[in-house]
């Protein structure tokens, strides 16, 4: 009776191995293809060091770290180092904003202040900037001036502080008159941060807080 029910098992263990193993064998040689891409950048634009990950039907199916984590020494880079994302939120975020449109938990001409009461600048037309004009930055705001490459912060209360170390300075313009490239990005992440925006699912978004 038992042989009765391992044989079928076995028999499709016996179908399914060579689909199984032709696919490791693609994907072992995929991520050799990758390797030698990437060691080849590195040589050739000087580049310190970088971490690939390949995700496939939501899954992280490959992790490779090349590369120092500084110029001047030796520490090499891992599958969990901290990178500068720098601009490179700025799509996450404002993507993350529009799935908070889409449900109404935001709206894009709302003034900034209505999601972060905090919110205070020395200069009296700050109250009128709205969600829409900091994401096009048409804000007036003025730039970074020190973006602490060399002491990154990215705790909890990170966003908050920098939205409150705001408070002594002027605007650079009128909200939603002239365009200028700036980081306000991050009034952005303070809203789409509160508590009640905060939702991480299967269609949303995880914020980068000041990575």
């Amino acid at each position: 009776m038992l042989r009765k029910h391992i044989l079928p098992v076995l028999v499709a263990l016996l179908i399914c191995a060579p689909n199984v193993l032709a696919q490791k064998s693609r994907e072992a040689e995929l991520h050799s293809r990758i390797q030698t891409v990437i060691e080849s950048a590195l040589r050739q634009d000087r580049i310190p060091g970088l971490v690939v990950g390949i995700i496939k039907n939501k899954r992280v199916t490959h992790v490779k770290a090349f590369g120092v984590a500084e110029i001047s020494g030796n520490k090499p880079i891992t599958a969990r180092s901290v990178f500068h994302m720098a601009s490179v939120t700025k799509p996450f975020v404002a993507t993350a904003i529009m799935q908070l449109v889409e449900r109404g938990r935001v709206s894009l001409d709302a003034r900034v202040v209505e999601y972060l009461p905090y919110f205070r600048m020395k200069d009296e037309r700050y109250k009128d900037i709205t969600v829409r004009q900091m994401l096009s930055h048409v804000a007036g705001m003025p730039d970074v001036e020190d973006y602490g490459w060399d002491k990154p912060e990215y705790d909890e209360g990170a966003l908050e502080r920098y939205v409150r170390g705001l408070s002594e300075r002027p605007l650079v313009g009128t909200p939603g008159e002239k365009f200028a490239y700036r980081g306000s990005v991050a009034f952005c992440e303070a809203v789409y941060s509160k508590p009640d925006n905060f939702v991480i699912g299967a269609n949303s978004l995880v914020v980068f807080r000041g990575k």
